[in-house]
């Protein structure tokens, strides 16, 4: 079975998203947004009655479908954080419902589940030699499988945790233990991200005598920009960390 990033044409291009992979007549996002502006009374403001007309209501583009959506007529939504994966119930269907499930029957009991959690003070004695002010991103450096892996962004907003391909050629692994994965990752801006698949890596996070080890399940991409990982929720709720941007710690 083909993963969804192989099965995209490279032939084919979709002038709504400016990308390869599929035509812009089959493009579902686009047939959305159409809908949207549909139902706001909004899409004739943009199709304009064709001079050539033989009697029919023969239409054309007056102005970009793109322009109106991102324009003030209509808003499809908002995307600021890389969703998709393992947090909140998983991407299946049944995964969500079942997690929203055990939101609802915590509300109705008004119990909440106790998880132990120590007390954290986070002072200017914390951020060491960082110069301040700033406004750089929490990057670390962890062991993962056999090496240390630097340059590590910690982003609370991924759901995710991601790792790029070139970091994992560089890991000792089997590519065997490498399980397919059938649905993308909304990244920054709204991107579609398809991943090439998902693997578990041992991972040491802090020293060898006092550090944290765990197994963590890394979506794998193709291209991460600088980054050679992404650490999101799922390993942040995991070791209980809370991320410090002012000391980055």
């Amino acid at each position: 079975m083909k993963s969804p990033a192989e099965s995209l044409d490279p032939k084919l291009y979709c002038q709504f998203h400016e990308d390869r992979g599929h035509d812009t007549k089959d493009c579902r996002s686009l047939k959305r947004a159409l809908e949207g502006l549909a139902s706001k009374g909004h899409l004739k403001n943009y199709l304009q009655r064709s001079p050539h007309g033989t009697g029919k209501n023969q239409y054309k583009k007056n102005k970009s479908i793109v322009s109106a959506i991102e324009g003030n007529h209509i808003e499809m939504g908002f995307v600021a954080v890389i969703s998709g994966g393992s947090a909140a119930g998983g991407p299946t269907m049944r995964g969500q419902k079942d997690y929203a499930r055990r939101l609802g029957q915590v509300m109705l009991s008004g119990k909440l589940p106790v998880d132990p959690f120590p007390r954290i003070e986070i002072c200017e004695l914390d951020s060491g030699r960082v110069a301040t002010p700033h406004d750089d991103p929490l990057v670390v450096e962890i062991k993962i499988s056999n090496m240390r892996v630097k340059r590590i962004l910690i982003d609370t907003g991924s759901s995710s945790d991601i790792m790029s391909m070139e970091c994992l050629s560089r890991l000792a692994h089997d590519p065997k233990t490498m399980d397919s994965i059938h649905y993308p990752i909304i990244g920054f801006g709204g991107s579609i991200i398809h991943p090439v698949g998902v693997i578990n890596f041992p991972v040491r996070i802090g020293g060898r005598k006092d550090g944290r080890k765990m197994g963590v399940d890394f979506l794998i991409v193709k291209d991460l920009t600088a980054y050679n990982v992404i650490l999101g929720r799922p390993t942040l709720k995991k070791i209980k960390a809370v991320a410090s941007p002012i000391s980055c710690s």
